[in-house]
């Protein structure tokens, strides 16, 4: 019974997770050909530092909240769940003062963040923030689809019906467009977010309802673990814009997120098996239903392999045509940067799930310190690397990053939890 649910609900999730690197690859198909390389990069580096900015409030809350709704919700704790949804509220208000801050500082010392630009950057982190909060709220709650249509969906569709129309209507087509493209973008997807949490939430908190100190106290310390894991994901995932247009050029920006394109369709159904993991094993674990724990670890990486292999062999023969068609000849070059997030990928799958079993198990702690280990590794050699070979150099130090982690906490997973994460045939 518990596979057969997990094949619905992974097949399910992949349906949006399809759909959402669908139009994600024909927005960036349509803005690699509607505006420069250089103008591309320059896009993604001030995403990169969004992305970077929004750490304050987002870090860790889609981890801490949805597990806590999660917990709450299959025990009927009401009273813990009020908890956390005015903790929550709080916290945007607080956290989303410090990501202004950042990004206020941000366009003292770094290049492009004009005041246009700044503005509205601080509109996508403040919307992204309340978005990532209802989202996470509705995941705990098991409303997966409703959960990630916000983002999966309603995001990259309302930027890509925005850029058509922009170009039917002969609009010169700018970073500054971009960037207010994905505002409104993310403006959509909160109201519908809205609309469905207050549909589906288990019982209305007062808005005016005051938030205890104690409340707050134990939120902060949970926030913290799971938090300084996010961080470090977060800035490691995107710090690598910010070296590239220091060591390097903004086409080279381009070419390094061109090719994570090409790795997030790849990672679609281990993305998929991991957002209906992460409450699955949050339950399985706490009700010590061990052997149902690994039985839907087992099934899940064995699909997720399954689908892998196949794909990165078709990239392999027909990458650079791949490349040529969807997004033009002046994109070739993101052919290298493409195969090695490809190995990277591979490495990924056959690992498994390392990070939804020890997050979900209460060894969030150990999560953090061995993405802080490999960053500390990875870090030095994504300077060298880019210094010698741009984003192909990137891309090298990003897999080195994913390999070395997934294998560490392969090892970390089975000592603690005595879970094996990892692809086998039989176990």
């Amino acid at each position: 019974m518990i596979q057969k649910g997990l094949f619905k609900q992974f097949f399910s999730v992949s349906g949006l997770i399809a759909s959402n690197r669908f139009l994600a690859l024909l927005m960036g198909m349509l803005i690699a050909r509607s505006v420069t390389p250089h103008e591309y990069g320059i896009y993604s580096y001030i995403l990169s530092v969004v992305s970077i900015a929004s750490i304050p409030v987002i870090s860790g809350v889609q981890l801490m909240l949805s597990k806590g709704v999660a917990l709450a919700a299959s025990k009927s704790e009401h009273k813990k769940y009020a908890e956390l949804i005015l903790c929550s509220r709080y916290h945007v208000v607080v956290a989303g003062s410090a990501s202004i801050l950042v990004l206020l500082i941000c366009s003292i010392f770094l290049e492009y963040l004009t005041l246009p630009i700044l503005i509205l950057c601080i509109g996508i982190v403040l919307l992204r923030a309340m978005l990532s909060r209802g989202a996470s709220i509705l995941y705990g709650l098991e409303h997966y689809h409703f959960s990630q249509f916000g983002a999966l969906i309603l995001v990259p569709l309302s930027i890509l019906l925005l850029l058509i129309t922009a170009n039917m209507l002969e609009l010169t087509v700018n970073v500054i467009w971009l960037l207010f493209f994905s505002l409104v973008a993310t403006l959509i997807a909160f109201g519908f977010t809205t609309v469905i949490l207050i549909k589906k939430s288990l019982n209305p908190v007062p808005w005016n309802a005051v938030v205890k100190p104690l409340m707050l106290k134990h939120w902060y310390s949970h926030l913290f673990t799971f938090g300084f894991a996010s961080t470090l994901f977060i800035i490691n995932t995107e710090y690598v814009s910010l070296v590239l247009a220091w060591l390097s050029s903004a086409e080279q920006i381009a070419y390094y997120k061109i090719a994570l394109h090409g790795a997030a369709v790849l990672s679609l159904f281990s993305m998929a098996s991991n957002y209906v993991l992460n409450p699955k094993i949050a339950r399985l674990y706490e009700d010590k239903r061990y052997a149902e724990c690994q039985s839907v670890l087992d099934t899940s990486v064995r699909i997720n392999t399954m689908i892998s292999i196949p794909l990165v062999t078709m990239l392999y023969f027909f990458g650079h045509d791949l490349l040529s068609i969807l997004f033009g000849d002046n994109y070739i070059s993101a052919y290298t940067s493409l195969m090695i997030f490809a190995v990277a990928h591979l490495v990924n799958v056959a690992t498994g799930s390392v990070g939804v079993v020890l997050n979900m198990t209460g060894n969030e702690k150990v999560t953090a310190q061995t993405l802080g280990y490999t960053m500390l590794l990875s870090v030095p050699l994504t300077f060298l690397f880019i210094s010698f070979y741009g984003s192909a150099g990137a891309a090298l130090g990003a897999a080195s990053c994913i390999i070395l982690w997934n294998i560490w906490m392969a090892r970390k997973v089975v000592q603690l939890t005595n879970l094996r994460t990892w692809l086998a045939i039989a176990r």
